[in-house]
């Protein structure tokens, strides 16, 4: 197991298979998936995590389990705020690109 924060190494992560990653992030036990949606600004609330681990290109192995922090493509330090009106378990958004993305709870992923 890797310890949270830290992302797994090429060696730890690999069982030969390429992966083609939907964008998700994980953030306090719950993934969160892209959605089609964008957030207008004035709809954006406060910063409640940053994404740790960019696991497209490093996690090879299918049976691989997401941890907190970690995101399919979104890069280390990557914001996560929270949508007003909206409890974090259920969506975030992320600005890229001067646009605010909308990424929304999977389900059966709640902690």
């Amino acid at each position: 197991m890797v310890p949270s924060g830290q992302c797994p190494s090429a060696d730890a992560a690999t069982a030969g298979a390429a992966i083609d990653w939907v964008s998700f992030v994980v953030l306090n036990g719950v993934q969160h998936s892209l959605t089609s949606q964008t957030v207008e600004p004035t709809g954006i609330a406060e910063e409640v995590g940053r994404v740790q681990c960019r696991i497209a290109g490093t996690v090879t192995d299918p049976s691989f389990d997401p941890r907190d922090g970690d995101a399919a493509h979104l890069p280390p330090g990557t914001p996560l705020h929270a949508v007003s009106g909206q409890p974090v378990q259920a969506a975030v958004a992320v600005e890229q690109d001067g646009s605010w993305h909308l990424y929304t709870a999977d389900e059966g992923t709640s902690p």
